[in-house]
């Protein structure tokens, strides 16, 4: 799959002296696991779920309703703080 063309124009303004056009999902893939805090929250999230799924009957509605809703307002604070309060003009 091709990368979003606004994703593309978006990692190009927040760093243009070390930006290296990704074309593919893969590469994105590739470069994001190439740091090691990605590899660990990825691990981490995979062993949760492997113990939520241990401790009893696959998810609930509403464990996928807290997951929905945590992912959305994680999304949310993550984007205001790096967009506002990171990359702000002042």
């Amino acid at each position: 799959r091709q990368l979003d063309s606004r994703v593309a124009a978006a990692l190009r303004k927040s760093d243009p002296g070390t930006f290296r056009e990704l074309r593919t999902v893969q590469e994105a893939a590739r470069v994001f696991f190439a740091h090691p805090s990605a590899i660990f929250i990825s691990l981490t999230l995979l062993a949760l779920a492997a113990l939520r799924l241990g401790i009893g009957p696959g998810p609930s509605i509403a464990d996928l309703a807290v997951t929905a809703g945590v992912s959305v307002v994680w999304w949310v604070q993550e984007w205001v703080l790096h967009d506002k309060l990171l990359h702000s003009e002042k």
